[in-house]
This record gives C-alpha cells, structure tokens and sequence, in this order.
C-alpha cells in the first residue's frame, strides 16, 4: 500500500489496486496492528507479504514483499525496533 496525492492505493497479493478517497492518517486508523505495519512514512505492509528482511545503513531494514514492489521499502531507523517485535525477530 502507498499513498499519492492524497489517494491510499492497496495492492494486494492478486496485484489488484483499491482505491480510497481518505486520508492516509484515517486509514491507518482503521487497519489491524497485528497483521498491518506502518515502516514508514509513506508505506503500511501486511505481515503475510513479506518475503525477506535484510540489514541496510544506520540501523534501517530493507523488506522485500510478494507481489514485488516498485519501491524500495525501508524501514525507518526509528520504527525498527518496533517493526522487529511485530515480526517476532
């Protein structure tokens, strides 16, 4: 999922896109913790997509997720430790 000018898109593991005409903030608000994580500022993954996690500078952590994403997807140093938790690592 990622948002751009003010629309959340949604992709799913069928690659399908949802469109949502709401800001990112009420999203979040709405998702499960335990099976969504917001890594960054731009960019919320689903636990389940996750394919691997690798050590990147000063601290941050790439992800790699199935479907593939155009995006390079890093978590940020400060939501780290956090992310490793809701990932049991």
């Amino acid at each position: 999922m990622f948002w751009h000018i003010r629309l959340i898109y949604f992709i799913t593991k069928l690659i399908r896109f949802t469109f949502l005409f709401r800001s990112f903030t009420q999203k979040i608000n709405d998702i499960d913790p335990e099976v969504f994580n917001r890594v960054n500022k731009q960019i919320i993954i689903q636990k389940s997509a996750i394919s691997t996690i690798k050590q990147y500078f000063n601290g941050k952590l790439i992800v790699n997720i199935s479907p593939v994403s155009k995006e390079r997807i890093v978590v940020s140093t400060a939501k780290v430790t956090g992310f490793k938790k809701w990932v049991d690592l």
